[in-house]
This record gives structure tokens, C-alpha cells and sequence, in this order.
């Protein structure tokens, strides 16, 4: 579907709070240039402007209820239910239809319980502009309750009127919920925030309670003495891509100078379930792992169509005490970065004993301990043990550098401030570089040669 592919890859996924007026407007001017009935324009509300009128509202269990648009400080559409009551709100001229997405901001939390006590709200698709029924009209009711409880109830005229609840896919306030039609009677149901959907169910309607009725889009509410909030109902394209996605996976540290916590942090795309290191996360954006030695930690999601990702971030702890020799006996390599300071190509290894440095041709390469700290009264000494083979002030050959740095880096005299202490002439010359603020000198002392 040429046009449903364009739509999508312009506009791109709803994000939360996300103000969807010009995306609309792009939308629009693609779907006239193509000149294509494929799909009907896309509906959108900020509810910036007053369009009550759109809309319909009445008690569907109950009474008292009623619902504003504040087009002013707020921009949302608020319902009140009345107290002991459910009241319904219904987009009168929107349709959804096959290939679409039906999208809304849920602002306000929830604390229902499944019993039925409490307050929440609910996403429903209707064949009618009040609750569907299941005796005269079809349609779909998601509930949200207890920011960690999500129920379908399917109503439907001319089939089964089954409920579906799951419990294993919490949500908490504010958030998005999203319905996709599919085809014309098979429905898929997603919840989250920050553009990331994560799948909860499907539901299919009987054929015949579709055959000639348009399924409009609303939302509900139930309880609640102060209302709840709703923002940016959007009807748009569905997205093409069915198959799981990881947007992000990061990590608070990826080195760590002792073990300690980590928060792991991602943002995932059409998921039914989710796991870290085989830990079930499904419906989490984030956990926090002690990690008391290095090693990996990989994300991994199941997608709708039953197919899986990963990503992996590697996290290193170093466990060399702070003002205790390194001997390189052991791999430390973990403990120490480094960065090219001039050029490029340089690395490092540790083995044997050794820490072995690789500057690479024309490059200089700089080698820090991150979690050193050399405090007064203190000394850093350490062992060089190859000849330098530089040409004294004119900066040829080799060498090398015993250095003190505030950052990770080579010291620069700008952001960073430190001492490099240059070896060359096969050590018959040595050359102290000051980096500060205030001042940048150098200091040359020839000696007597050295092997």
C-alpha cells in the first residue's frame, strides 16, 4: 500500500503531549498530491480550540455526568462523572477504519480495583455514539484500572461477548493508548508513553456487526470525584512495521570503579513481552541491577508476530583497589580508558604483566585510571620499560609521557588541566608540559642517558 507507507514514514509514531497539527497538515497535503481513496483523513485534537461539538456525552451507568474542553491553560478534555457513574464521550463524526490507528492520552491516575471498586477509565470503539451494549450496538471497551490492571470487554450484537483481562501489563498515568484496526473485524490493543507501544491484546468482532456500521471512537470514565483528563485523540495511519523494535537501551554507568547499582533504561515498539538477562521486565521502562562484576546485560523483546530482538550494553567493574599497586597480573583493563590525543588508531591491552600500548602511526595515545585520585602527600610512579626514540624539542620519533590529568583525557589547558611529563632521545631528554588556565609552559632537562 503505497500510500498507507508514505503516511506513515512522514508523520512518524504519536508521541505523548506530541501537538499533532502539523503532522495532520502533512498528512493532508501528501494524501491530496497522491490523490488516493485509500484511507480517510486522518482525525485530530489537541483541544486547543473548543469542539465540543464533535463530540456526544452521556451516562452509561448512572447519572450526573458531563465533560468540558478547556481551549485555555489545560487544552484537554475533562470528564465528570458525577460520582457513582460511567459517562461516555464520543467523537460523532470520526471513523475508524482498516488500516488506521486510534490514539489517546490517558492524563490522570487510576485507582480502581478489578471488583469493580474505585475509579478509572476507559478506551472504546463503538458502533453507536453512547457504550456499546452488545444488543443493538458492537464494540470495545478497555479498562484501566489500578495503574497495573488492563480488561477487554468485547460487546458484540451478533457474536460472543468475551473479557480478556490482563493483569501483566501495567501502565501508570500519564499515558497513551493506542487501538489499531487491523482488518475489518480483527482489532490490536497497545498502551505506553513516550512514542513506545507495548501490546496488550486483540479482540475480532462478529462480521455482521460490521457489515454497514462505522465504528467510532470514544473513551470513559467511572468514579472519581475530580474528574479525569484526556488530550490528543488522534486518528492516523497505522504503522506498517508489526515486528518488535527497540528505540533505546542505555545504561547510568557502563564502568563502574566499585560494584554498586545500575539503572537500566529502554524504550521498546509493538512488545508482548520483555526481558533483561532473562528476567521478566514485561510493561517496565527501567530497572535498577546491583552489578558486583563485569559482564553483559542484554535486552530482549518478543514482538506481536512472535519474533524477538536483543540488545546487549557490557558493563565493567573495576575491583583494582584506589592506592594499590597494579601489577597487570590480572586483566585490569576494564579500570582504565583510553583516547586518542592526537590521531587516531591508538588501544591498549593488558597481559603478561604489561599493559601494552598501540599508539598507531602519527598518533598519540593517552591511557587514564578513572578512579584514581592522587591527593597531597601522595606519589604516582610507574615503570617504563621501553627506550623513546623522540629528537628532542623538535617533536619527532617516539616517547612517551607520564601524565596527571583532571578528566579522562590528555589535559588541553582549556576544560581539562594536568601535567605531561615527555620521555625521549632514548630518555636522555626529559620535558614537563604544564596545562593550565593561567598559564602553559615547558620545561626541558637533558640527562644522562638511560637504558
Amino acid at each position: 500500500m503505497p500510500l498507507q507507507f508514505v503516511l506513515a514514514s512522514q508523520s512518524g509514531p504519536p508521541h505523548h503531549g506530541q501537538n499533532m497539527k502539523t503532522v495532520c497538515s502533512h498528512l493532508t497535503a501528501v494524501a491530496l498530491l497522491l490523490s488516493s481513496p485509500a484511507f480517510a483523513a486522518s482525525l485530530s485534537d489537541d483541544f486547543e480550540s473548543d469542539t465540543s461539538t464533535n463530540y456526544t456525552g452521556s451516562d452509561s451507568f448512572g447519572s450526573g455526568g458531563s465533560f468540558t474542553i478547556d481551549d485555555g491553560d489545560s487544552n484537554t478534555l475533562r470528564i465528570l462523572t458525577g460520582g457513582n457513574n460511567t459517562y461516555s464521550v464520543v467523537h460523532t463524526t470520526s471513523s475508524l477504519e482498516i488500516g488506521e490507528s486510534y490514539s489517546i492520552d490517558f492524563l490522570d491516575a487510576r485507582t480502581g480495583e478489578s471488583g469493580g471498586s474505585g475509579n478509572g477509565a476507559f478506551l472504546m470503539l463503538t458502533t453507536d455514539t453512547g457504550q456499546p451494549n452488545g444488543s443493538s450496538s458492537s464494540g470495545f471497551r478497555l479498562r484501566l484500572d489500578s495503574q497495573a490492571n488492563i480488561r477487554l470487554s468485547t460487546l458484540s450484537v451478533n457474536g460472543p461477548d468475551p473479557t480478556i483481562t490482563s493483569s501483566t501489563s501495567p501502565s501508570v498515568a500519564p499515558d497513551t493508548f493506542w487501538i489499531d484496526r487491523t482488518t475489518a473485524t480483527d482489532f490490536e490493543f497497545y498502551y505506553g508513553s513516550a512514542g513506545s507501544r507495548t501490546w496488550i491484546t486483540t479482540g475480532s468482532l462478529h462480521p455482521d456487526d460490521v457489515d454497514t456500521e462505522t465504528m467510532h471512537v470514544g473513551f470513559q470514565a467511572f468514579g472519581g470525584a475530580t474528574g479525569f483528563s484526556f488530550d490528543n485523540l488522534e486518528i492516523q495511519p497505522a504503522s506498517m512495521d508489526t515486528g518488535p523494535g527497540i528505540t533505546s537501551f542505555t545504561a547510568s554507568s557502563e564502568r563502574l570503579s566499585a560494584p554498586g547499582p545500575v539503572t537500566f533504561m529502554w524504550s521498546i515498539t509493538n512488545a508482548i513481552s520483555a526481558t533483561l538477562n532473562g528476567e521478566d521486565v514485561t510493561g517496565l521502562t527501567e530497572k535498577i541491577i546491583n552489578v558486583t562484576e563485569s559482564g553483559d546485560y542484554t535486552l530482549e523483546i518478543t514482538g506481536t508476530d512472535a519474533s524477538t530482538v536483543s540488545e546487549t550494553i557490557s558493563v565493567s567493574v573495576c575491583l583494582v583497589p584506589v592506592l594499590t599497586m597494579d601489577d597487570f597480573e590480572t586483566n585490569t583493563a576494564a579500570c582504565y580508558t583510553g583516547s586518542d590525543s592526537f590521531g587516531s588508531g591508538g588501544s591498549f591491552t593488558v597481559s603478561g604483566g604489561t599493559l601494552n600500548l598501540t599508539a598507531g602511526s602519527g598518533n598519540t595515545y593517552s591511557i587514564v585510571l578513572p578512579g584514581s585520585s592522587l591527593e597531597i602527600g601522595e606519589s604516582f610512579s610507574i615503570d617504563a620499560l621501553d627506550g623513546a626514540g623522540g629528537s628532542g624539542n623538535s617533536g619527532g620519533g617516539d616517547a612517551m609521557f607520564l601524565m596527571l590529568t583532571t578528566s579522562t583525557e590528555q589535559p588541553n589547558g582549556s576544560s581539562s588541566f594536568g601535567f605531561r611529563l615527555r620521555i625521549e632521545s632514548n630518555r636522555s631528554v626529559i620535558r614537563l608540559a604544564t596545562r593550565s588556565p593561567r598559564k602553559h609552559r615547558s620545561i626541558s632537562r637533558s640527562l644522562r642517558q638511560q637504558g
